[in-house]
């Protein structure tokens, strides 16, 4: 290292350095530069005194980070705060060791007084790593995850792995209320479909047209109302898919659509059925109404064709001339008998 030829002065602190680069080397002042470069400097096997001037740079390093007071602070222009170590961050070992506080308090911008790990700079992947499990020690480390930045929560896997599990908890839940709901309408849909082949079986069952018309009509509705059924829980199986949930409950909730509409179509098929043995009756009235109709129109032609006796009716002067022989009758006898005597 090049110093004056003039300076002879030793130093044991930053401080002692001011206007003399403002470093201290070791044991003699220096800039910034020149400490950096040594502070890097890989010591070679066995070099106890490269190791030695190393281990006292740090320590020099560690004492002039360190800060009593606000003032303080303001006076080194390297902050307005005396900040506390963040409690994240107490006994880990960071990879640049000059970011562990080890306990100090140093100058950072936070109001707060609060060192924040978002204003950390050079943190390592290893780093990361470190906070992020202690994080997920935490009883609490959804609701911990949530109070960081995004940007900071999106490079702790422990906040990433929350924050996915929690969305999975939110699809698994829509995805649920949507099977209940799938489920709900397929068993409408098969209590309507119980409804139309029970109509259907009772409009086989008569002879009369307008009561099977009326058990025809019951499953039509019934049939209506499956299918109605049925297209409401295909809805809730497409919004229990568009969840995109992990969990089985899209795929229930797709099984139960299908078997409403296998349901809405039975009751369809119940109420045609229905319909059809109305049209047959209706049928077969019309041939028997046609039939006596017909039995009508032959027995009056019937009647026309038969020879018919007339009776004698009363005012038709029969009766008169019924008597009229009657009194001869009897004159006659009278006459005879006269003769005779």
């Amino acid at each position: 290292m090049c110093i004056a030829a003039e300076d002879y002065e030793m130093c044991e602190a930053h401080e002692e350095c001011e206007g003399r680069g403002g470093k201290c080397c070791g044991d003699y002042c220096c800039n910034e530069e020149y400490f950096d470069a040594l502070q890097t400097q890989e010591c070679t096997e066995g070099d106890e005194a490269c190791e030695e001037v190393q281990t006292v740079m740090f320590s020099q390093e560690m004492e002039s980070l360190a800060c009593e007071s606000n003032e303080a602070c303001e006076e080194k222009h390297e902050g307005h705060v005396c900040c506390d170590d963040n409690p994240l961050l107490f006994n880990l070992t960071l990879t640049n060791e000059l970011l562990n506080w080890e306990g100090d308090r140093r100058c950072c911008m936070n109001s707060e007084g609060i060192r924040k790990v978002e204003q950390i700079e050079g943190l390592t992947d290893a780093d990361y790593n470190s906070i992020s499990a202690r994080i997920f020690e935490f009883d609490d480390k959804r609701d911990f995850c949530k109070g960081l930045l995004p940007a900071l929560a999106e490079d702790l896997q422990t906040c990433v792995d929350e924050a996915e599990a929690e969305a999975e908890e939110a699809r698994s839940a829509i995805a649920e209320a949507a099977l209940a709901e799938a489920l709900r309408f397929a068993e409408i849909a098969a209590t309507a479909r119980l409804t139309a082949e029970t109509a259907g079986v009772s409009a086989n069952a008569t002879s009369d047209s307008k009561a099977a018309q009326g058990f025809a009509n019951d499953a039509s509705t019934a049939s209506d109302n499956a299918q109605a059924a049925a297209n409401s829980s295909a809805a809730a199986s497409e919004e229990a898919s568009d969840a995109g949930s992990a969990g089985t409950a899209a795929v229930d909730a797709q099984e139960a659509a299908d078997n409403a509409q296998n349901d809405a179509d039975a009751a369809f098929d119940a109420a045609e059925d229905a319909e059809n043995r109305v049209e047959e009756l209706k049928e077969i009235e019309a041939e028997a109404a046609e039939a006596a109709e017909q039995q009508r129109l032959n027995e009056i032609e019937l009647n026309k064709n038969k020879p018919t006796t007339k009776k004698p009716v009363a005012g038709d002067g029969s009766d008169a001339t019924s008597i009229k022989v009657s009194m001869i009758s009897v004159i006659s006898v009278t006459v005879f008998y006269c003769l005779l005597h």
